[in-house]
């Protein structure tokens, strides 16, 4: 039986308490990632310090899973003979999506969906077919410029893919994969308006609805059967009640056009708080965060109440007595009086104990996030250290971002594979544009069955290239492996038969920048052999030469190459004959040598 609104709302209700003790450690993960410190002491006359340790981990690691686009590939060892034979086209198509996805938002995709894998410990994609986005404004009337925008976002690619922010959203899981989410966010009317048109708008809020920045409670609820979106209120006992429904219809997908993913955490954990693990979830715990800001307030405090007060103490031998200092000199003179004295003053202001206490907070927080080798940093080595001590150290120190790539590629391949299920259950022919090869046009029979997408999350810096390169001619060379794997595993290359074509077509213009050299070469060397003809008093070649009488005797042969060359006359034989170039004066028969 169909869900009604009511019972959806009952619904998302529960599973908004379940997630309760969730939700409320993303606020905290927040003001880490903000450097909001509420528990700090009360005073003026202490100098604030926030520990930027946390907030650096995280940005470090979300740089790092972020430095290259997702690597989408058709794995051969996991699809069958169909899969094998459209993988390239199909590899193509998860690449425009996701890039235009992200293009069209200013912010490439991976960026938003990385960070709130990270940050909260889940990633949220959702997927919008952009031709039903161009049918509500066309009906409804709407602007030329906003209708130019969605034809461009319809031209370039038929699903847009969008992260949402996790802190609203409350996925239930059944035995077989996703079955229910609930989301509840704050919502401008405008962009209401965007999703589903002013009808819809005002059949909620009346006609006469003008402040379209007004902040409104939009839910929504997704099943296996049906989409129900309403604007909520309260009843003046903080109970949520749904008004007029915005959508409330059977969506007839092949699946909940949504994918929910963890970075950590297992569902062998009940509670769900203990189901989505964020990044920061050991400093959170442990209260480190707190403790480092302590440390760094007492530190900074004390250094500015002692170092700011007086250095040195003066011993005087009257009551009246009065320190002579004689700056005439560089550095000054104290000139005192005997008995006197004048000695620094010993000040603990960097309390050693303080100082271990804060090396130990470091190093915690630093053991439970990301090692400073991860990010480039040398931490205890030394100077002289190895450069390849140092570059094992940095691939060593991303061990704590296994678990988030490896979960986090399959998120995003299972994007793209939901996708593929809607366009062969929609069963129509799309288009896209590629931002390499132009307009892509695809056959939703292309699309096979149960198909396997996988999206790589690989951090490229220039040292791994180049090792990933040297192990690749290495397997390439031994024969141990085809190319095809060779350039999907180990370089992320995706589409090896696209790549053959670009390596084909470098080796042609290759080939053609040689004939094209070997042409100018020629025609400078006709030039010179000219410019010499014209030296000698003869015409330009192809022009017709004066008679000469023809030489007797015989002829030698350089002598007959040169004339064959155009470089000297032709000689009839009786003549003498006209000594050639490197060569001596021919000898007549008959007459005697010099």
């Amino acid at each position: 039986m169909a869900i009604t609104v009511s019972e959806a709302l009952d619904h998302g209700q529960s599973l908004v308490n379940d997630y309760y003790e969730q939700k409320k450690m993303m606020e905290d993960i927040d003001k880490m990632y903000f450097m909001e410190w509420d528990e700090k002491p009360s005073g003026k006359e202490y100098k604030f310090t926030t520990s930027p340790a946390a907030r650096n981990a995280l940005v470090g690691a979300i740089r790092l899973m972020t430095s290259t686009e997702p690597n989408f590939s058709v794995p051969f060892e996991k699809n069958n003979d169909e899969a094998k034979r459209n993988s390239e086209k199909i590899e193509k198509i998860c690449k425009t999506i996701w890039y235009h996805s992200g293009r069209f938002r200013g912010v490439p995709l991976e960026q938003p969906a990385i960070e709130s894998l990270l940050r909260y410990g889940m990633m949220v994609l959702a997927i919008t077919e952009t031709k039903e986005l161009e049918d509500i404004f066309v009906r409804e009337g709407a602007s030329k410029a906003t209708k130019r925008q969605v034809e461009r976002l319809v031209n370039s690619t038929p699903y847009l893919v969008e992260a949402w922010d996790p802190r609203g959203v409350y996925p239930e899981w059944g035995r077989f994969g996703l079955s229910a989410v609930y989301r509840s966010v704050d919502m401008r009317l405008s962009e209401a308006r965007q999703q589903f048109g002013d009808s819809a708008i005002q059949k909620v809020l009346s006609d006469d609805y003008k402040n379209l920045n007004e902040v409104v409670h939009y839910a929504d609820y997704w099943d296996l059967e049906k989409h129900i979106a309403w604007i909520t209120g309260t009843d003046g006992i903080n109970k949520m009640v749904a008004g007029e429904p915005i959508v409330d219809d059977f969506h007839e997908l092949p699946c909940i056009p949504i994918v929910v993913q963890t970075s950590e955490g297992s569902y062998i954990d009940s509670d769900r708080e203990y189901q989505a693990i964020p990044f920061l979830y050991s400093v959170l715990k442990s209260g480190l965060w707190e403790r480092q800001n302590l440390e760094l307030t007492i530190l900074f405090t004390n250094l500015f109440d002692l170092g700011a007060n007086p250095n040195y103490v003066y011993k005087s031998i009257s009551e009246d007595g009065d320190l002579e200092l004689d700056y005439s000199v560089p550095g000054g003179v104290a000139k005192i009086r005997p008995g006197e004295d004048l000695y620094p003053l010993q000040k603990d202001v960097m309390n050693k104990d303080m100082l271990q206490g804060m090396s130990i907070a470091d190093q915690l927080v630093e053991e439970s996030t990301l090692y400073k080798q991860a990010l480039g940093g040398t931490g205890n080595l030394g100077a002289n250290t190895a450069f390849s001590t140092v570059s094992l150290l940095n691939q060593v120190g991303r061990l704590p971002l296994v678990s988030p790539q490896k979960r986090g590629g399959w998120g995003i391949g299972a994007v793209m594979e939901t996708i593929m299920e809607m366009i062969k259950d929609k069963n129509e022919a799309s288009t896209l544009k590629s931002k390499e090869e132009g307009f892509i046009e695809f056959d939703p029979k292309e699309i096979p069955d149960d198909l396997i997408i996988e999206a790589n999350l690989e951090v490229d810096l220039p040292q791994d290239q180049m090792m990933q390169a040297n192990i690749a001619q290495l397997v390439q060379q031994s024969g141990l492996a085809s190319r095809r794997w060779v350039r999907e595993k180990i370089l992320n290359i995706g589409a090896s038969g696209e790549m053959d074509k670009e390596i084909w077509d470098d080796q042609a213009a290759a080939q053609e920048y040689q004939k094209v050299l070997v042409k100018l070469a020629q025609m400078e060397m006709m030039a010179q052999q000219q410019e010499m003809q014209g030296g000698m008093g003869l015409p330009p070649e192809g022009q017709p030469r004066p008679q000469r009488p023809e030489p007797r005797g015989p002829v030698s042969p350089g002598s007959a190459m040169q004339a064959q060359a155009g470089m000297i006359p032709a000689q009839r034989p009786g003549t003498k004959p006209v000594p050639s170039m490197g060569e001596g004066m021919p000898i007549q028969e008959g007459e005697m040598p010099l």
